[in-house]
């Protein structure tokens, strides 16, 4: 199903739920996520869908500049398996 993406939002989990947690601090495989898309058509923006609640951070600002952090790392992991560097 992955050459039929059309928008994909992404956030992490422990594996019991719907947890939206910020990337990178659950279970969730992102070196092969990042692998699976690279292989799609899929060139659009990701967009992630996480929450401050339960991260342990209390200033809003500090979490949205930590989830653009995770949003670029991960950028750059699908830019990575496909071959590319974006600036």
């Amino acid at each position: 199903m992955k050459d039929r993406l059309i928008s994909i939002h992404l956030h992490d989990n422990d594996g019991t739920g719907d947890q939206h947690k910020l990337l990178f601090t659950g279970t969730v495989d992102w070196p092969r996520l990042a692998r699976v898309i690279a292989a799609s058509a899929y060139t659009k923006c990701v967009n992630l869908e996480t929450l401050i609640h339960n991260t342990g951070y209390t200033d809003e600002m500090e979490f949205l500049l930590k989830t653009r952090e995770d949003g670029l790392r991960f950028t750059g992991m699908i830019a990575a398996a496909r071959g590319t560097v974006r600036g």
